[in-house]
């Protein structure tokens, strides 16, 4: 097999009790991460947990693996999963991931999740590999990529 670097859609996250910081303090720097209006979101106690809402993959996923086949100058490796999976998010495999972010002061917020895989490509080998996921997970959720799932883009390293 191999170790894969991957960009993915969150398909669903939580994050870990926390008692030092309110719920609204966890929300703007999750919001900062992701667009929140994407997910249905449950507040328990010290704890969030969101799960992207129903058919916003199926409406919206070819459009998106479109866009990014456009950039990579018609790459035939960024349209394999939506060609062999569809367009039911359902029909993907999920893959667990932990990660975590911070907050404007600094405060660590510890998230579990799974992500759907829309491409992978290259061999790669990181011992640590923290700061580009949540980079690409920021700069797609403030760009201008006229596309709703580019507020649940998040990268990794899979396998």
């Amino acid at each position: 097999m191999g170790t894969y670097y991957s960009l993915n859609v969150v398909q669903s996250f939580e994050t870990k009790p926390i008692t030092s910081l309110s719920f609204q303090q966890i929300e703007k720097a999750l919001d900062e991460r992701f667009d929140l209006n994407l997910y249905e979101i449950t507040f328990t106690k010290n704890a969030v947990k969101a799960t992207l809402k129903p058919d916003l993959f199926t409406e919206h996923i070819e459009d998106f693996v479109n866009k990014i086949y456009q950039i990579t100058n018609r790459s035939s490796r960024v349209k394999w999963f939506l060609e062999e999976s569809g367009k039911n998010i359902e029909n993907y495999e999920p893959e667990f991931a932990r990660w975590t972010i911070s907050d404007e002061e600094g405060n660590r917020i510890d998230l579990q999740g799974y992500l759907v895989s829309l491409f992978m490509e290259g061999k790669v080998g990181a011992e640590e590999f923290e700061i580009e996921p949540l980079l690409i997970n920021w700069l797609f959720r403030h760009s201008s990529f006229d596309n709703p799932l580019a507020g649940a883009i998040m990268s990794s390293i899979l396998g």
